[in-house]
């Protein structure tokens, strides 16, 4: 309890009239349990206000033998050795501190995410994780939501796939996400690459809506939420359909894919099924500043679709859409896609549908 309430007041050491106070408790606890590492840290605490730097950092030292799990301890430790430039001691601090603390996440998640743009930094966050440490997907997963600087997360995830060390999909799609965002497509895609289940960037993924993240990536298929227009993935008659529906009035992209096409000549194929009403929606390709390459509308009733579309150089990036036109009618809008794909002409002789 001595050292509790010395750990209490040691928030408060700028305050002159404290430091007594928070000395005699943890002196007192010392005295009659030398092995509180608590007490020795709130001392060393002090002794650091006070200008004994060598004190301060015997008493850390001693706290550190007697107990591993003192955050402050190694938050002093992480400040002392970043200021003397030796990245390894800083760097395993922090792997303590996270593998002990249940709070140190929220505090030094952030300051390693903003340290990551250091290339030195980033390969030893790199060799701390190669190590598995319990904290790893939670770091991961907390930095491509949350990093300032995608792009050196992107640089850390790469490292990490060549040293062999796996990382969550749900970190993988997200910092995609966040890439693309950034108009980084490139790192983008790299990262999205990182996937065995990635598939060949000069055609669109997923052709028969299997194997569909839960949670998606830019580069799956996303059925976006729009007012009205209804889309979703469902167990068809031979497989897994893009089911689609819409009420009258409304419009707009039923599901999209981000593609990273390379400039050239592409054909767009598949099969749709009960395709019904008078409006009908068509697959379309739209690079990313919104100006149209080329659309195919899809047939009545149960039938193939095929169009082609030139890539030019300007058109880096690209989306892959089904876009229903504004449905100005009482009569039901709905249908099935069971196949749809995006490849080069050279990829199948024209016409062929699979």
């Amino acid at each position: 309890m001595l050292a509790f309430h010395a750990e209490r007041l040691s928030g408060s050491l700028a305050d002159p009239d404290v430091r007594p106070q928070v000395a005699v408790s943890a002196r007192q606890s010392l005295l009659r349990d030398p092995t509180s590492a608590s007490a020795a840290v709130s001392l060393a605490l002090i002794a650091e206000i006070e200008g004994r730097k060598s004190q301060a950092s015997g008493l850390i030292n001693y706290a550190l033998r007697m107990s591993r799990r003192d955050l402050r301890a190694h938050l002093w430790s992480i400040e002392a050795a970043v200021a003397r430039h030796n990245v390894p001691i800083a760097l395993h601090h922090y792997d303590i501190a996270l593998r002990t603390s249940k709070s140190a996440p929220g505090l030094l998640f952030p300051v390693l995410s903003a340290a990551l743009s250091d290339p030195a930094i980033r390969n030893g966050v790199a060799g701390v994780l190669n190590a598995r440490p319990a904290w790893k997907d939670l770091f991961l997963n907390w930095l491509s939501s949350n990093s300032s600087d995608p792009r050196s997360a992107a640089m850390l995830f790469l490292n990490l796939t060549r040293r062999g060390v796996d990382i969550p999909w749900t970190a993988q799609a997200s910092l995609t996400g966040a890439l693309v965002q950034q108009g980084a497509f490139a790192e983008a895609w790299q990262t999205y690459a990182l996937s065995s289940a990635t598939g060949d960037r000069r055609r669109s993924r997923q052709a028969a809506f299997d194997n569909v993240p839960e949670v998606p990536s830019p580069f799956d298929w996303n059925l976006p939420a729009v007012d009205g227009l209804s889309a979703s993935l469902q167990q068809g008659p031979h497989g897994i359909v893009l089911a689609y529906d819409a009420a009258n009035g409304a419009g707009g992209v039923a599901a999209r894919q981000l593609q990273f096409l390379p400039a050239g000549q592409y054909i767009i194929r598949g099969k749709a099924s009960d395709v019904t009403g008078d409006v009908r929606p068509f697959w379309q390709l739209v690079c990313a500043d919104g100006t149209e390459l080329g659309r195919v509308i899809l047939p009545t009733g149960t039938a193939s679709f095929v169009g082609s579309v030139n890539v030019p150089t300007t058109c880096p990036v690209q989306w892959f859409n089904l876009s229903m036109p504004l449905v100005d009618s009482p009569e039901p809008v709905n249908g099935m896609i069971d196949r749809a794909v995006i490849e080069p002409v050279t990829a199948r002789p024209a016409g062929r549908i699979s």
